[in-house]
């Protein structure tokens, strides 16, 4: 792959994690929640899957980076409870 293509690339997913950032604090916001009660609450806690399943639909980015960010647990687990 071309430096020019791995260079889009990366505009790309940093343009994606950009993006979930934006559509997590948004859901947080419009729950009243903060980024704290991602790590207190459950792995398969409604609100977070609720808030997970925004990025996922709206961005590029994979089950495993949006499960890291939102501390779901394992992408296989978080696919799954993302599918309901």
């Amino acid at each position: 792959m071309s430096e020019d293509r791995l260079a889009l690339w990366g505009l790309r997913l940093e343009s994606a994690e950009a993006t979930a950032e934006r559509i997590i604090s948004e859901e947080l916001g419009r729950r009243g929640g903060k980024e704290s009660d991602l790590l207190r609450h459950g792995k398969s806690d409604p609100a977070k899957i609720a808030i997970a399943a925004r990025p996922r639909q709206e961005t590029t980015l994979s089950v495993k980076t949006i499960a890291a960010r939102m501390h779901l647990g394992t992408s296989k687990s978080a696919n799954a409870r993302l599918r309901g």
